[in-house]
């Protein structure tokens, strides 16, 4: 399993490997972004997608797009604070 951008490099070096067509790593990386985005696929359709990338041991690690919040406020004031920085 892995992220989206090392899938994504995977696929380049298939298709630079000559090992996949231009025409299936633009399916598979168009497949895996709008998946990830949430687009809908007839049940068929994404079954087929998703065993064309497992064929090719390529597995998207579930959860890795999940929403984060992080308080960047937090975080920039304890970096200011920090003595690091002379600021503080």
């Amino acid at each position: 399993m892995a992220s989206l951008p090392v899938l994504s490099e995977r696929i380049r070096a298939q298709l630079r490997a000559g090992e996949i067509t231009h025409a299936q790593a633009e399916r598979m990386i168009g497949f895996l972004h709008l998946d990830t985005a949430g687009e809908s696929y007839e049940r068929r359709t994404w079954y087929r997608r998703r065993r064309e990338l497992r064929e090719r041991g390529l597995v998207v690690a579930d959860g890795f797009f999940e929403p984060v919040e992080v308080d960047v406020a937090a975080v920039l004031e304890a970096a200011l604070d920090s003595p690091a920085w002379g600021l503080g």
